[in-house]
């Protein structure tokens, strides 16, 4: 987690230096991080990060990391017992891999 942190203030400084093409990168950490530390871990606000991140790739137009971080959201509410919120995730992540060529990706969601 310390790691991680550190990671995210490092990228956090280039974003504001380099502009949106980062930006989603350190959303996407942040959400990360408080899918980690957060106790509910259905709590709305994992969800509102994950979407933020998603939005934020979705506007610098990385569809790779579109597809990641619908992935990563679908992947954590599922691992929480979210069911009713995992299926849009990974439709999207899997049309966005498919977008970006990873039949790989496809293949394993």
């Amino acid at each position: 987690l310390t790691t991680l942190r550190k990671l995210t203030k490092k990228l956090r400084d280039t974003a504001k230096a380099r502009g949106k093409y980062w930006v989603h990168q350190v959303l996407l950490l942040e959400a990360e991080e408080l899918a980690i530390t957060l106790k509910n871990k259905q709590s709305p606000r994992i969800q509102h990060a994950y979407n933020l991140a998603i939005i934020a790739a979705t506007k610098a137009g990385c569809i790779h990391d579109v597809a990641l971080a619908n992935e990563l959201a679908g992947e954590h509410f599922v691992e929480h017992g979210s069911k009713e919120m995992v299926g849009d995730y990974f439709v999207h992540a899997v049309d966005y891999y498919a977008a970006w060529g990873c039949k790989s990706k496809v293949n394993d969601i």
